[in-house]
C-alpha cells in the first residue's frame, strides 16, 4: 500500500528542475591560463573543450550534448558529458577553474 502513495508523490512533484541555462556569450577563465573559451551562442548548443556540441542541456552542475564534433574532418561526433556550473554571479565553473563572460577580442588573454 506505501508504494502507490510514495509513487504518486514523486509523480506529482515532476521533473527535476533544470539548471539555470548561460547567459549566450564568450566565456575565458579567470587566471588566464587556457586560451580556449567557452561558448554558449544559442539554446540548444554550446562550444566547450574545443568542441562544437548540439542537443545541449543543463542539469545537476553538468553540461550533457547529444553529439559534439572535434576539429578533425573525418569526427562523426559523439555524445559528451562534462562538468558546467552557473554560479548565481553569472561565471562558470568547470574543470576546477572559474570562467567570466569575456567581450574583447578572442582567443582569451
Amino acid at each position: 500500500m506505501r508504494a502507490p502513495i510514495l509513487l504518486a508523490v514523486i509523480l506529482a512533484a515532476g521533473p527535476a528542475p533544470a539548471q539555470v541555462r548561460p547567459a549566450p556569450g564568450w566565456y575565458c577563465p579567470s587566471d588566464g591560463s587556457n586560451p580556449i573559451a567557452i561558448d554558449v551562442p544559442r539554446r540548444g548548443s554550446a562550444g566547450i573543450d574545443g568542441m562544437e556540441c548540439h542537443g545541449v542541456s543543463y542539469r545537476n552542475g553538468k553540461i550533457k550534448a547529444v553529439r559534439c564534433f572535434g576539429n578533425h574532418f573525418a569526427d562523426a561526433g559523439s555524445p559528451f558529458e562534462t562538468d558546467l556550473f552557473v554560479r548565481e554571479d553569472g561565471t562558470l565553473a568547470h574543470d576546477g577553474k572559474t570562467f567570466r563572460k569575456y567581450s574583447g577580442k578572442l582567443p582569451c588573454p
